[in-house]
């Protein structure tokens, strides 16, 4: 792949383990962005089935690809952000999609970005089962919400940054949460760019059928105390989306899927 001199090279890396159903789909996407200078990076967790021989069918471009045990996904992404160059980063892990061919041109056709902004971050396209998707667009942020409002799928990250960083291990499903956190207390800018940079079945995942432990890496983040109103807000809520995730045939995801359109803005 010949890396233009022009634009900044953008580092697109995909964790995974135990995806051959759904890894395919993710480099294929990677793959067909007509952006000229990408550098890919694949890191699989050591996986059982068929996921590395998909990857190995696309290892010719593939900038680097290793498999081994990690500790965690965001140990896997550490791993990534470690082996990157780019000035940008972004996390489209397995079973995440660009939401089409040219989204990092888009991305990048609105800068040139201010040097103080470390995060970019656009629309995503949540999908569920059963229902046509929502476009989520996060708009302007406010500070209180950062962890909420960011998708990792729809966000481009300075790279020396998330290099000299990286996400909190101590965090099994919040860290990227943790990480925007933390970079808005270091007086950083986010910069909102008009674009749908990807869409993710918002059913699966680790996020959506553990909202139990979310909540409680939420409330540690934000320092909230048990008790607190908004411990009580944030608790009857992830009890709401945990009882959804669990009501069979598919009803629950449509039940949701209703209730996030009327609040996401789109």
């Amino acid at each position: 792949m010949e890396k233009s001199e022009i634009k900044p090279l953008v580092s697109i890396i995909t964790v995974c383990y135990n995806a051959g159903a759904e890894i395919e789909r993710t480099i294929k996407s990677v793959l067909s962005q007509k952006y000229e200078n990408l550098e890919y990076i694949v890191i699989d967790g050591g996986s059982k089935d068929n996921t590395k021989d998909v990857i190995q069918h696309y290892q010719d471009r593939i900038d680097i690809f290793i498999s081994e045990p990690d500790n965690g996904i965001y140990d896997a992404m550490n791993k990534g952000t470690k082996l990157s160059h780019g000035k940008w980063l972004n996390f489209m892990n397995a079973g995440d999609v660009f939401n089409d061919d040219n989204v990092l041109d888009e991305i990048i056709n609105n800068g040139p970005f201010d040097n103080n902004i470390k995060i970019i971050y656009g629309n995503v396209l949540i999908l569920y089962e059963g229902q046509k998707g929502i476009i989520k667009k996060p708009g302007y942020l406010c500070s209180d919400k950062i962890q909420f409002d960011l998708n990792h799928q729809s966000t481009l990250i300075e790279g020396d940054w998330m290099r000299q960083e990286g996400y909190d291990t101590s965090y099994k499903i919040a860290a990227d949460a943790h990480f925007f956190n933390e970079t808005a207390k270091c007086g950083f800018l986010f910069q909102y760019v008009p674009v749908t940079i990807a869409k993710y079945e918002a059913s699966v995942g680790v996020s959506a059928v553990n909202q139990m432990r979310l909540f409680n890496e939420i409330m540690r983040i934000k320092n909230i105390k048990k008790g607190n109103l908004q411990w009580v807000k944030g608790y009857l809520r992830a009890c709401f989306f945990n009882f959804m995730h669990h009501i069979p045939y598919g009803i629950g995801e449509k039940m949701l899927a209703l209730y996030i359109r009327k609040r996401v803005r789109g």
